[in-house]
Formats: C-alpha cells, sequence, structure tokens
C-alpha cells in the first residue's frame, strides 16, 4: 500500500480507489471471521468483484498499462 503514495498524482487516481477497496475487503474479511464465518457472502463477493470490476476498468482509461497488470 505504501506505493500507492509514492505514484505520481494521475496514478493515485486509480490506485487510490483500488487500495481502499482492497481495504474494505479485508475489513469485510476481518467481520466475517470475528463473526465465525469462513468466507464472505455471495453478495458480498458479487459486490466487491463489481467495484474492482469498475475500478480496473476506469484505471484502463486513464493509463491503458493498468488493465496488463490486472490480467
Amino acid at each position: 500500500m505504501v506505493y500507492v503514495e509514492e505514484v505520481s498524482a494521475e496514478q493515485q487516481q486509480w490506485t487510490r480507489p483500488i487500495a481502499k477497496l482492497l481495504l474494505d475487503i479485508k475489513a469485510a474479511v476481518e467481520r466475517a471471521k470475528a463473526q465465525g464465518e469462513t468466507k464472505l457472502s455471495d453478495e458480498q463477493l458479487i459486490t466487491y468483484r463489481a467495484r474492482y470490476d469498475r475500478l480496473v476498468k476506469r484505471a484502463a482509461r486513464r493509463e491503458p498499462a493498468a488493465e496488463r497488470c490486472a490480467a
């Protein structure tokens, strides 16, 4: 996550939202574990995947190399 802060301001337009998403997923996993769950709900997985896909598409429009990294 430190790398996100070290990239150019232009790159931060897509790296920061992806980093936030990853932290949101991490927090959701921690909450699920604390409640005795072994995985996130299907609804959560669908929601997080959709957010990820939107962010990667947005990043690809801003910086084509980002799409290759996400594949």
